[in-house]
Formats: structure tokens, C-alpha cells, sequence
């Protein structure tokens, strides 16, 4: 589901990968390149994020980043 909230909408690159069964709602950009995977939920309803996060995890590389 892509759903708007309190008047902003979901702002989602054409290059990003967004799973049927993902929840992406209110102010969000999901960026070029980028994927929200299956039943994932990704809300922009209350105020902005501090900071940001990258989890990926593959067999050539396995890491999580945290940046603000």
C-alpha cells in the first residue's frame, strides 16, 4: 500500500524496488537505486527522521550502517 497522509504523499524514485506487501505512507522518499522488501512498513506520519539507516545483506556483503 503507498498512501498519503495529512496531505503529503509518498515520493518514490521509478529506479526503486517496492514490494507488493510493503506499507509506505505519509512523507516518505524512497531514493533512486533503493528497495523496501515484502511486508515492510515505512511511515513519514509524525515528524521527520533524525537520522537515517541501511541494513544490506548478501553473500558478498554483509554490513548495517547508521549515519545521521
Amino acid at each position: 500500500m503507498i498512501q498519503g497522509f495529512l496531505g503529503c504523499e509518498p515520493l518514490i524514485s521509478p529506479t526503486a524496488f517496492v514490494a507488493e506487501s510493503a506499507d509506505i505512507i505519509g512523507d516518505v522518499h524512497i531514493g533512486e537505486q533503493s528497495s523496501v522488501w515484502f511486508n515492510t512498513t515505512v511511515r513519514g506520519d509524525v515528524k521527520q527522521c533524525a537520522g537515517q539507516c541501511v541494513y544490506s545483506c548478501d553473500e558478498s556483503n554483509r554490513s548495517n550502517h547508521y549515519w545521521e
